[in-house]
């Protein structure tokens, strides 16, 4: 389907949610049209989005076109029936969180090796501190989805409990305990695998 006549349904009985649905089916049988439709909506909104967290405008404009080039080598695995935004929007945090991350490390790991007593970090200690980063990264990635989220917005983004509950519809009691959990469950996956890995 032509895309201006797309944008005339869009507008008209059908609705933007039906319409966001219609694009999502035709972009999962890889319609180029719709996902041009789809960038040239999205991309300016996502950009402004992610700098406002990096405050670079190369990181946002580098994740920006990740972001897109998952979404059309994903295109077979998304589900219609999701919003197109909140799809790409997910993309984009969970590519700029890992950025994040690790400009943190990087950050971490130069902090260390210019303290450290011989002005060098041996092997032992890279081996070591990248083998810490690797098995936090993994436990969170254990974390159930919502309380990731909420885990990651509050030490990555860096926003208090009530800027997450405003972001997030919801109170920062909840916010609280998501963290919490989170918390609990990193030290227990951690704690397990070290005993797996001393035994």
């Amino acid at each position: 389907m032509d895309m201006k006549k797309s944008d005339m349904i869009a507008t008209g009985s059908i609705g933007r949610k039906d319409f966001d649905q219609f694009l999502l089916s035709r972009l999962r049988s890889g319609d180029e049209d719709a996902f041009e439709h789809i960038f040239t909506r999205w991309e300016k909104p996502l950009f402004h989005f992610i700098k406002n967290i990096t405050g670079s405008e190369q990181d946002a404009e580098d994740i920006c076109q990740e972001t897109f080039a998952t979404l059309w080598l994903t295109r077979e695995s998304i589900d219609p029936a999701k919003n197109i935004k909140s799809y790409i929007f997910l993309i984009a945090r969970q590519k700029t969180w890992k950025l994040l991350r690790d400009h943190k490390r990087r950050e971490k790991f130069l902090s260390d090796a210019r303290f450290d007593t011989d002005d060098n970090l041996s092997l032992e200690s890279i081996i070591q501190l990248r083998e810490t980063e690797l098995l936090h990264e993994y436990a969170i990635s254990k974390l159930p989805v919502r309380t990731r989220e909420i885990y990651e917005l509050h030490y990555v983004e860096d926003l208090s409990y009530e800027q997450i509950a405003a972001r997030l519809n919801t109170n920062p009691v909840n916010v609280k305990t998501h963290i919490y959990q989170a918390r609990k469950k990193i030290r227990e996956v951690i704690t397990i695998i070290a005993i797996i890995l001393l035994s």
